[in-house]
């Protein structure tokens, strides 16, 4: 279990993923993104943070023999750890986005009880030279693509962006700046606000239907909001009237990915940086939409 054969050795991934994912499996592994008879493992994508339905999940890879990679870029915690319902030693690691979650550019974690893959991990590291340099070139598109996307320069930037990501994996070692920033009362801190901005809304939208397939106590990346036929769009730009980046993508009402589901929704933010006020201008455009 764990144990790839050769790059041909397959994978099934979530089909709704970015293509830097994708482009790192290449490199050790054939990412499948439909179930088939020659899969090896499984990687799961809490998607924007809420939960995969993993008692069936566990339930399907324990009859498969597949081992379970843990994509965790979208919360801040394994999902399947704290889950009972599951066969923890089919969890090899989970992996983590810190930018996803956190005012920082750059960050990230493996978390694994399997000392081998630890080990795989700490010899994928190249030299320290190599490291530098793609840590500062990775650090740097990724802040300026940031901060530039919107303005004139934004397309360079994003093609800047797109290079850096290529070599991002060589960079192994966290900014400076990340840990200097991620403390554990400033983690907790933004944790809690996006939790109470979450909780907000969805008190603010549970009579429209709009959160129907979501749970309270969630601590989102977004807010992925269920919506009529034909009122998506007219729901988007009045947001983006208001000063709110959102936008229009699919989730798996399913949260499975061997029969995943996907429906079209608004993705609307609930970051730490949002206050009571910015998540009642959210509710009340939404209502007044609908």
């Amino acid at each position: 279990t764990g144990v790839l054969a050769d790059k041909t050795a397959q994978i099934l991934t979530p089909q709704w993923a970015c293509t830097t994912l994708y482009q790192t499996f290449h490199k050790l592994c054939f990412p499948a993104n439909r179930p088939n008879r020659d899969l090896s493992g499984v990687m799961i994508y809490h998607q924007y943070g809420f939960p995969q339905n993993m008692a069936a999940i566990s339930e399907r890879c324990r009859e498969d023999g597949l081992f379970v990679i843990e994509n965790s870029v979208n919360c801040f915690d394994s999902h399947w750890r704290n889950c009972k319902d599951v066969e923890q030693d089919l969890r090899i690691g989970s992996i983590f986005s810190f930018p996803k979650l956190f005012p920082v550019v750059l960050g990230g974690a493996l978390q694994t009880d399997d000392a081998r893959l630890g080990q795989f991990a700490r010899d994928l590291a190249p030299g320290e030279a190599t490291s530098r340099f793609a840590r500062f070139w990775s650090y740097w598109a990724r802040l300026l693509d940031d901060k530039g996307r919107y303005s004139i320069i934004g397309g360079p930037l994003v093609m800047n962006q797109a290079l850096a990501y290529a070599i991002s994996d060589y960079s192994q070692d966290m900014p400076a700046t990340t840990k200097s920033i991620l403390t554990v009362p400033a983690v907790k801190a933004w944790l809690d606000r996006r939790r109470d901005n979450y909780t907000r809304l969805y008190e603010s939208l549970e009579s429209t239907g709009a959160m129907d397939h979501l749970e309270r106590g969630a601590i989102p990346y977004v807010a992925p909001l269920k919506v009529p036929d034909g009122k998506a769009e007219g729901i988007a730009a009045a947001l983006d009237e208001e000063g709110f980046r959102i936008g229009i993508y699919h989730f798996d009402t399913n949260r499975n990915v061997f029969e995943p589901h996907f429906e079209r929704m608004v993705l609307v933010p609930v970051h730490a940086g949002l206050g009571n006020d910015d998540m009642d201008r959210i509710a009340a455009t939404v209502r007044s939409r609908l």
